[in-house]
This record gives C-alpha cells, structure tokens and sequence, in this order.
C-alpha cells in the first residue's frame, strides 16, 4: 500500500460517561490506553445498546431462517451489529500491540528492516478485513437508510443474496464435481418465487442493490460494491465520506492487503500506520451505528446518544472535507503537486462534485517529457494566489508611473518569474516543506552571494 494510499481519518472526540442510561456528558479527548479502549468499546458498547431496540434475538437469529422472520429489517440489523462487534474484539487484540509502541531501536541491517516491516503489515493486514467489511456495511446501511427503509426491500434484499449464494453453489456442485442437485435446483426456484411475489410492490429506482434488466425491471443479479457507492455518494455527509472515501480507490486499497501483493510496497510503514487503521475501524463503526438508530427511528440515550451528539456538532469534518476536496484554487494559482511547484491551466468539477487540476510544473516536471499532469484535488496543495501578487505588481507599477499601460500578460509574467526564482534559489521550497534551517542556510548563502556581486560590480 503506497503511502499516499493510506486511509484519510480523524479520531472522534470522546466524550464521558459509563452508563448507558445517562445523559451524555461533555466531550473530552482522550490518549494512549484510553483511546484505543474507546474506539473498541465504540463497537462493543454501542452494539449491545442498539440491540435492545431490535424485536429478534441470539435465537431466533441462529436458528431461523432470514426469510423466515416477520421482522427481516430487525434480522439484517442484527447482523450488522455483530460485525461490529467481531471488529470490537479485534481492535481489542490489537491494542496491546499498539500500546507496546515500537521497541527498543536494532541495527538497521536489511533483514531488521524486512522484519520490522512484516510485522506492521501483518496488523494492517488483519485490520484491514474489517475495514472493508465495515466500509461495505455503511453503504449499505445509508442506502437503506436514504432510498429503501422499508420492509418489503430488506426482505427483497435478503431473497436476492440468498439466491446468488444458492446459484453459486448449484454452480460449484456442477464445474468441479459434475453434480445437478435437484435439492438446491429447489431452493433456487421457491427464492425465485418468493422474489416474483414481491417484485410488483417494489418500486425499481428504491432497489440500490439489484441490477436492472435493459427494459428497467428489477433483476436478480447483485450490483457491485462501486455501483451502490457511486449511487449513494451525493448524499453521504462530510464525516461519512472521510470514514468511506470519496472514490472507490480507498476501498480498493483496503481490499488489496487481503490480497498477496507483489510490488506494492509501503516504504513509510510503522506504528503510526497501525494506529491510523485502528482509529478507522472505529470511527466506521461509529458511522454505522448512528445510521443503524436512524433506520430505527430510536433516540437512544448513553454511548450511542453521544456518538450522535459528536457527528452532529463537529464542525471540523465539513471543512476538511472542502479543503480535501473542492480547494479554493483557481486558474493561475501557485500550486505544489507531486513535491513540485506548478501553476493551474485548468479546473474541472466532478458530478460528485469533486476537483482536479491541470497544471503547468515551473522548475521540474516528475517526469521527463511530461511539463503538464493532471491531479486530484487531495494531490495538490495551494502555495500562493495569482491574483494578489498580480495586483500588488499593478498597484506598485501604477504609483511609480500612473500614465503607463500596464500589460497584464507581462506583469504575470513577471510573478510568475520571481515566484520561481524565490522557489528554486532562495530557500522558499525548503520552508515550503518544513525544512526550516536548510531554508534558512539557503537563504542566507543567497543574499551572501548576493552582496559579494553588488561589492565586484562596483570595484
């Protein structure tokens, strides 16, 4: 997983209070051991708590059959929530881990490194499985929630996956042991039946999770984990799109660690990289469950009352999410994209109403033959507006000579010019990246430089 790749989260604020029947207390932030305590008790706390309003139990969950249930919306419900609480237990076996921080240091030799790296991806990789399981949950859980809560589509739901599981194992039986079973060619026929039965009070533009046919009757094939994000992604909110990703590549990237992968390597891997998958996990499940008692339409109290009262009071995910994904750049702009500096051509505005930019790189392009590239906006980090230093230039050349044509296309030029120069020579790009003495020394050797020229030239 490369680094730029990583899941983008913040951590929920915490908030007080160990009873499920008070009222939420203030919110308080919390480190270390408590911390990693909190976000799994997100998935253990807040599970059994959203329990208590479902009309099925461990019972009747184990040992009836989905279709079986009057209440299927209570049945999937239930579900969903011991995913969450299987992540719970996990992060709970991955704490001690993380708590244990990073050992004393060993030698840097190349078999230390190799292990040290596994041994992150190893973490990574088990945490992971309930990245995606979660991130799959909570689309469909807002898909439900926003376009389809009602009883006749989860039990529609629950036919169509039944069927497809059946059709793949009639289909296993048949390719690799060259059996027809007439029991499963049973099951599939009442299942396809029952779907037959429910398909007139359905209404096609509610079911998010079936294909259409071309005729835009409802099929029995399942869409994909893109299509229902695709489908649902206007209507996630800021806090939902950071815990989900804004594009499939998120989701992607998750899955790819349940995968062998060759080549795809995290060169920055460390204990911080575990921990940021930690606090995701969390923070989904969080998500999940707020979504869960709307669905409901219950007003719990307690622990997940106060998840609720987080999401709906802070402010910071709605401008992160700006910022990340609708910057206010504009034509001309300065920009740092790929660690180099660029100036934008060109904006373009997604239909998920997401940008990108065009620009033109200034000192180098990361590729040779490649002055131009296209990025995403969470790629491109603004450095200075055009416009106000064009205007300033405007302003100077105006008091200095008011009866001079300004020509706007040189007076860009210029800026553009001196905003290289300051970039590449006089240490602007190392404080641009944090580096602040190497900026400093740069800077200093510069005017150093220049002093000496103005000293030769008037010998």
């Amino acid at each position: 997983m490369k680094a730029q790749d990583k899941p983008i989260g913040k951590t929920a604020e915490a908030v007080k209070g160990s009873k499920e029947d008070i009222k939420p207390q203030g919110r308080v932030v919390l480190e270390g051991e408590e911390r990693l305590k909190y976000f799994s008790q997100i998935c253990i706390r807040g599970a059994n708590q959203i329990r208590k309003y479902l009309n099925t139990g461990e019972s009747g969950y184990r040992y009836l059959s989905g279709k079986a249930h009057q209440n299927v919306r209570d049945y999937y419900l239930y579900a969903i929530l011991d995913e969450i609480e299987k992540a719970g237990l996990a992060l709970m076996n991955c704490a001690d881990f993380i708590l244990g921080g990073e050992g004393d240091p060993v030698a840097k030799t190349e078999g230390n490194e190799r292990i040290t790296r596994n041994i992150y991806s190893t973490s990574i990789d088990q945490l992971s499985l309930w990245s995606r399981k979660l991130t799959e949950i909570l689309v469909e859980a807002i898909s439900f929630k926003t376009i389809s809560n009602d009883e006749l589509y989860f039990r529609h739901y629950l036919l169509v996956t039944e069927l497809k599981r059946k059709k793949k194992l009639y289909q296993d039986f048949w390719t690799y042991h060259a059996c027809k079973s007439g029991n499963i060619e049973f099951q599939i026929s009442e299942l396809e039946d029952d779907i037959n039965t429910l398909r007139p009070s359905l209404d096609p533009a509610k079911v998010w999770y079936a294909r259409h046919r071309r005729d835009g009757t409802i099929g029995t094939s399942l869409t994909s984990f893109e299509d229902r994000l695709k489908n649902i992604l206007p209507r996630l909110s800021p806090d939902q799109k950071l815990a989900i990703g804004d594009s499939y590549q998120p989701f992607s990237t998750i899955s790819s660690n349940l995968h062998p992968s060759f080549g795809d390597v995290d060169y920055d891997i460390n204990m911080h990289s575990v921990d940021t998958h930690y606090m995701h996990i969390g923070i989904l499940a969080a998500n999940i469950l707020v979504v869960v008692k709307s669905i409901l339409a219950k007003k719990p109290r307690g622990f997940v009352g106060q998840l609720s009262r987080i999401f709906k009071e802070n402010k910071y995910p709605r401008d992160l999410y700006r910022r990340k994904s609708s910057p206010s750049i504009k034509i001309g702009d300065f920009v740092i994209a790929y660690s180099e500096l660029a100036e934008v051509v060109v904006v373009r505005t997604s239909k998920f109403g997401q940008k990108s930019f065009r620009v033109r790189f200034l000192e180098k392009s990361p590729l040779p033959n490649m002055p131009e590239d296209e990025f995403p906006a969470q790629y491109v980090q603004l450095y200075k507006k055009r416009s106000p230093l064009t205007r300033q230039v405007r302003e100077m050349i105006k008091k200095d000579a008011p009866d001079l044509k300004v020509n706007n296309r040189e007076v860009v030029k210029a800026v553009r010019v001196s905003i290289l120069h300051m970039w590449s020579e006089v240490g602007f790009k190392e404080f641009a990246f944090g580096q602040r003495e190497q900026g400093i020394k740069k800077m200093g050797d510069y005017l150093s430089k220049n002093k000496a020229m103005r000293k030769a030239k008037a010998k």
